[in-house]
Parts: C-alpha cells; sequence; structure tokens
C-alpha cells in the first residue's frame, strides 16, 4: 500500500550548495517529494529554487529552525503519513533517504539519524554539546537516545499531531524527543556519515547549551 510523504528542507542562506542538494535529491529519484523552507534569507537561494521550478515557502525574516519546524508539524503534513526533515548544508544525503523510509516502515516508529559522535571529521566543540545534550535526554526520557542533535529525521504524522512546539530554536529537536518519550513512543535509528564541511551547522554552542539547559529544567519540573 503506497504512502504519501514529503522531505522537508528548511534552510537559511544556502546559495553556495543549494544546486548540488537539488540535483541530488532528483538523482535519487526525489524531486516530486521535495519542498524548501526560506528562513528568512539574505541571498539569492530563492531565484535558484524557481530556476529549478522547485516548490518552496520563503519567510522575509529568520525566525529560528525550531519555528520553522513548528510551522511543519503545524501547516504542511497533513494528509501525510510521514514526513522528513533534512539540513540543507550537505550534512544529510538524500542517498540515505532509502534507509529512513524502509527502516519507519519495518517499525512504524519514527526515525532518527544516528552520527558518530567520536568521530574525528565532528569538531570538538560539536561532540562536547551533543555529549551534553544526549546524555540529558536519556536521563529524562530513560530512553536509548544516541544523537540528540541530528536534524536528520523521520516522523510518522500522526506521531506528532498533537505536539506543541514551545521552542524556537536548535533546542526544538531535544523538546520533540521529550514530548514523544512521554508519549512512550520509542525511536529507531540509522546509521549515517558524520559530515562537516564549511557549510555545516549554524549552531552557536553556548546559547544553545544554556536554552538546551533551561528546556530540560523546565521538562523535570513540568511532566
Amino acid at each position: 500500500m503506497s504512502q504519501s510523504y514529503k522531505i522537508f528542507i528548511p534552510f537559511y542562506n544556502s546559495h553556495s550548495h543549494m544546486e548540488t542538494l537539488i540535483n541530488s535529491f532528483i538523482e535519487y529519484g526525489y524531486r516530486d517529494k521535495i519542498f524548501f523552507i526560506d528562513d528568512g534569507s539574505t541571498d539569492n537561494s530563492e531565484e535558484i529554487l524557481i530556476r529549478m521550478d522547485i516548490p518552496y515557502r520563503r519567510f522575509s525574516l529568520n525566525r529560528g529552525k525550531g519555528r520553522i519546524i513548528k510551522y511543519i508539524f503545524e501547516e504542511l503534513i497533513v494528509g501525510l503519513d510521514f514526513f522528513i526533515i533534512m539540513d540543507s548544508d550537505l550534512q544529510h544525503r538524500p542517498s540515505d533517504l532509502n534507509k529512513f523510509i524502509t527502516t519507519y516502515r519495518l517499525s512504524g516508529k519514527p526515525v532518527f539519524g544516528r552520527r558518530d559522535l567520536d568521530s574525528k571529521d565532528m569538531p570538538w566543540d560539536r561532540k562536547f554539546s551533543n555529549k551534553v545534550t544526549t546524555k540529558f535526554l536519556r536521563f529524562i526520557t530513560k530512553k536509548k537516545i544516541y544523537d540528540s542533535q541530528c536534524g536528520f529525521r523521520l516522523y510518522p504524522s500522526e506521531c506528532v499531531n498533537d505536539i506543541v512546539i514551545t521552542t524556537d530554536r536548535f533546542e526544538t529537536e531535544s523538546e520533540i524527543i521529550i514530548k514523544l518519550s512521554r508519549k512512550g513512543i520509542t525511536f529507531s535509528y540509522v546509521d549515517i556519515p558524520t559530515i562537516y564541511n564549511n557549510n555545516s551547522s549554524k549552531i552557536s554552542r553556548l546559547k544553545d547549551i544554556y536554552r538546551f539547559v533551561k528546556l530540560a529544567v523546565r521538562s523535570l519540573i513540568i511532566k
């Protein structure tokens, strides 16, 4: 039985690699599944989307990744059986999409990307922040969490229909893990390569660790 799904790609100022990413989606047969969300870019990323006839939604002001994920959850998943969210910075490969979809069809669970947190390719500050947040989430949720900051994820729509997102930056992905866990939902994982380049990561380490700690404390108090 065919299942309806979309692949959502939030982005901000991704002109330098936008065409490469789109061509990769096309190469692996996902042209009709992709939808880009422009979080207030100030470069000419939009021109590439228009030229390549790719569907997208543009926000005039930068709202933060969490707000974009909230928009996806609230406005874009109606009628979908599941959906996938990927980063636009070439860390996430369209060639890995089939592994996510196959794993979901076997397990029926949300599927999260899992990188090697000890990889020499991951910058030391990312290793530190990711290990801290991942250990916190294991403690809070009492579940096996392997890579709390990986943005390559597949969600069954029915799992997130009643999720209310209250954060607006990179800690949103941790908030989702907490709220799904409290519904008794467990997760499947797909190993993906650890890729970093000059485009990678707009996370502000100290600010986002601080935001995460606030989220963690609030989650411990309000259950």
